[in-house]
């Protein structure tokens, strides 16, 4: 059971802890080819797979494990997020200002509070083991490592990068599964007004 309606500025509280780490050491993984920046004439369409990816995450997670979610699920297309740049946040050339036809990402994500005493690692190794099998999302079975464990990062034939973690709230005590659904590196014809898609 995913809230639609709650406050996206509940999810920054969330998630702040792994997109720190992801940001710190920047969005791009060199070694995977589907990252390099291409050229994309609507990028809205960028957000709209990544919000198909994370609608299906959503709901591999079992129902009966998510009466207590309070937090907002995947946005809709009508919520706006920043792009990112493909560059970690804390080197001087991310601030930049004079690389408007560098590569940005969307990073979408959202959470899903479990109730108390669910299983949370049984959890994610579950939903790991239907991204991995699922048609919708089209992992790259290239990107898979010998054991899947929490924040593994996996990539979609199409690049975008899919990721499924846990922790333990400081507020309730509960556990919260994340998911992180980015996508691939890419240089917008027209950048959209304020960065935001």
């Amino acid at each position: 059971m995913l809230v639609k309606n709650a406050s996206p500025k509940f999810l920054l509280p969330v998630i702040a802890p792994l997109l720190a780490v992801v940001l710190l050491v920047g969005c791009v993984n060199s070694a995977h080819d589907s990252l390099r920046a291409r050229q994309v004439d609507d990028p809205s369409q960028m957000k709209v797979r990544s919000i198909e990816i994370q609608q299906a995450i959503a709901d591999m997670i079992p129902d009966r494990y998510t009466h207590a979610n309070d937090l907002a699920g995947p946005y809709d297309e009508d919520q706006k997020a920043s792009l990112l740049k493909c560059k970690p946040i804390l080197s001087s050339d991310y601030w930049n200002l004079e690389d408007e036809g560098e590569g940005v990402q969307y990073a979408g994500g959202f959470a899903v509070r479990l109730d108390e005493g669910a299983p949370a690692e049984d959890i994610v190794d579950q939903v790991y083991t239907e991204i991995v099998d699922s048609p919708k999302i089209g992992i790259d079975r290239r990107s898979i490592p010998g054991s899947l464990t929490s924040d593994t990062i996996l990539y979609t034939t199409d690049g975008y990068q899919v990721s499924v973690g846990y922790f333990l709230s400081k507020k309730g005590g509960q556990y919260l599964v994340d998911v992180y659904v980015w996508s691939p590196c890419f240089i917008p014809e027209t950048m959209p007004p304020s960065r935001k898609i």
